[in-house]
């Protein structure tokens, strides 16, 4: 099996996988390159999922980069909401954190009543509003483009105009993310504010921001060469950067735990739910819990995010086997419920 990092591109919506091959064509054969077609769902969550399920066979031992374009970013981020492995680097293409404005909802509804009623008209239209004036004058790169729009389908539109119109804010969660990261955006882009971009960007620790200059929103097509030097130059970045700590070099950076005998976990009432004890077979998990109650004072969704990134390659294990690993199981919950726990320390 190929030891090469795993580069996987998520189109974006009224994209199919054709989107990608100009950025490919200039990437050369750093990573092994996966395009994983999301059409279908109506749900960005479930996007998210037949990503991670495309990635199966990729053992941990490989690097994994993941790369979102409009759409596509917003799966990506789902993917490292709720992570089965470690992700080293992400890459958003016109493509941001936040959710979708409340405004703009009649918009959305007036453009799915104009996909499902005329959808040759509708992509014409939608491709003069996304393309900039050189591309427009581009016979040959315009006929590509609305030929992959067209093929993208009415009714995988659809569904994915109603995803974006409810996919979650992440700007919360993004900003517990540790990895290698790039945000790229288009200075002319008329769907995806610079600033949005930019605030995303800010949120991540020591992620690039590049705007390019006269670009719209489709910069895969039409600025392939530009986007493909930032994507090699994180690519080689990310490769280089030193692979993420195992657990048990994970327990050597965190605070010791020899005065406590125990920690516990409440609910709203301040109830406990649960106790981790110091003894073999635990005390990795108290170390843990023990460092995301110093660190956020609770165990709250973000502490939870960053409770599986410190217990690394088990993480992955406990979403394989519900039920192996319970403390981590918690965190889980905690993400997915949006349950907030207290934290009470017993000491010895």
């Amino acid at each position: 099996m190929s030891a090469r990092p795993v580069l996987v591109l998520i189109p974006g919506m009224t994209n199919t996988p054709r989107v990608f091959d100009r950025l490919i064509a200039h990437l050369g054969d750093q990573v092994e390159i996966r395009v994983v077609d999301v059409r279908g769902p109506a749900d960005i969550a479930k996007m998210a999922e037949r990503t991670w399920r495309a990635l199966i066979d990729v053992g941990t031992e490989r690097k994994l980069l993941i790369a979102g374009f409009s759409m596509g970013g917003y799966v990506a981020l789902q993917m490292l909401a709720l992570p089965l492995r470690n992700v080293e680097g992400l890459a958003l293409i016109c493509s941001t954190a936040h959710p979708d404005q409340p405004e703009a909802a009649p918009m959305r509804e007036r453009a799915i009543s104009s996909a499902a009623r005329d959808w040759p008209r509708y992509v014409e239209k939608l491709g003069e509003f996304l393309m900039t004036r050189a591309s427009q004058n581009d016979p040959s790169l315009r006929a590509a483009l609305l030929a992959d729009l067209h093929e993208a389908g009415a009714e995988s539109t659809i569904a994915q105009m109603r995803a974006v119109m409810n996919r979650p804010d992440q700007r919360a969660m993004i900003r517990g993310l540790m990895l290698n990261a790039l945000v790229v955006v288009g200075s002319d882009d008329p769907l995806i504010p610079i600033e949005d971009a930019r605030a995303t960007a800010q949120a991540i620790a020591d992620a690039k921001f590049e705007a390019l200059p006269g670009a719209g929103h489709l910069i895969p097509w039409e600025q392939p060469s530009e986007l493909a030097a930032l994507i090699r130059d994180w690519i080689r970045q990310t490769i280089n950067e030193a692979r993420a700590m195992s657990f048990a070099d994970t327990l050597k950076s965190l605070p010791p735990i020899t005065h406590l005998a125990a920690l516990e976990l409440l609910d709203a009432s301040g109830s406990t739910v649960a106790v981790i004890e110091n003894k073999p077979g635990k005390a990795g998990s108290l170390a843990v819990y023990s460092a995301l109650a110093a660190r956020h004072g609770k165990i709250d969704p973000a502490a939870a995010r960053e409770g599986l990134e410190l217990f690394a390659e088990h993480t992955a294990d406990a979403r394989a086997n519900p039920g192996k690993h319970p403390n981590i199981d918690r965190l889980i919950e905690v993400i997915e419920s949006g349950t907030v726990l207290g934290v009470r320390t017993v000491a010895l």
